[in-house]
């Protein structure tokens, strides 16, 4: 290595420091636009969840710091008739004075998440049914300081549901009822089912469909594709005489009707018999 000199005044000379690699160029304004996209995306992705949601925030001892016009239009209030005011609001008497409210705020509080389907009460005095999730945020030193819920209004879904739910308990306060699984192992039996067989329900839930019929049939060609035509989730009347008891068969004629999964994907069968 060499040293560059320069002629001093004084007739002396001094040493220029050696020149070392250069430093490779730090580009700040593309750091900068990385950071402005990924600012950029996080605001379209809460903005596409406020579009489509009811949000309300609060602060960590469940005063409403503000609500989005969905959770507004949900409720039937507007922003200055909640802000600063409880989430007790929107719940009714029993449950704002239950042990279990408080309990809720407490785990909000502490940094807990929670999620269900959850009834409340709108400033008509109507309730509604909200999908929901209480999501604490957290601040740069993982402490909580405030809870964000998200929500989606299934009032009319749950309508629906309670509807069929009445229904299938009529239903099932007359006619003998059985559930199977998709090969045909019993999960469950209503009253009506076991009186009229004889059995009790811990004696056929487990058991296979067969202990209800002759063992030459149970053997037959015929009734091994009847199960394995459950596999795509067809509806058969019955023809087996699924509803021998342990004495004789009962002379009804049941209908076999499978229930599906979300997904549409046979989950069990339902045996009712009718005449």
């Amino acid at each position: 290595m060499c040293n560059i000199v320069f002629h001093h005044p004084n007739d002396g000379f001094l040493p220029l420091p050696a020149q070392g690699p250069s430093k490779p160029h730090f580009d700040w304004k593309q750091l900068l636009n990385r950071r402005a996209r990924k600012a950029a995306d996080q605001q379209g992705q809460l903005a596409a969840i406020q579009a489509v949601q009811a949000v309300i925030e609060f602060d960590l001892q469940g005063h409403v710091l503000h609500a989005n016009d969905n959770f507004l239009q949900a409720t039937g209030y507007t922003l200055a008739e909640i802000q600063g005011q409880h989430h007790r609001m929107f719940v009714d008497e029993a449950t704002r004075n239950s042990a279990e409210y408080a309990a809720f705020w407490q785990r909000l509080g502490q940094g807990q998440h929670d999620a269900c389907r959850y009834r409340r009460i709108a400033k008509d005095g109507h309730e509604i049914w909200l999908q929901a999730s209480y999501n604490p945020i957290f601040d740069s030193h993982g402490q909580p300081f405030k809870v964000v819920k998200y929500a989606t209004d299934i009032t009319e879904q749950q309508y629906r549901e309670a509807n069929v739910q009445g229904q299938l308990q009529a239903i099932a306060k007359v006619q003998a009822i059985i559930e199977f699984e998709l090969d045909g192992t019993i999960l469950h039996a209503n009253d009506l089912f076991l009186r009229a067989t004889g059995y009790a329900l811990h004696e056929i839930v487990g058991q296979h469909h067969r202990i209800f019929i002759p063992p030459e049939e149970a053997r037959s060609a015929a009734y091994q594709a009847f199960w394995r035509n459950w596999r795509v989730a067809n509806t058969m009347p019955g023809s087996t005489g699924a509803w021998a008891s342990r004495d004789a068969r009962s002379g009804s004629r049941p209908a076999t009707t499978p229930s599906s999964t979300p997904a549409a994907a046979p989950s069990r069968s339902s045996n009712t018999p009718r005449t």
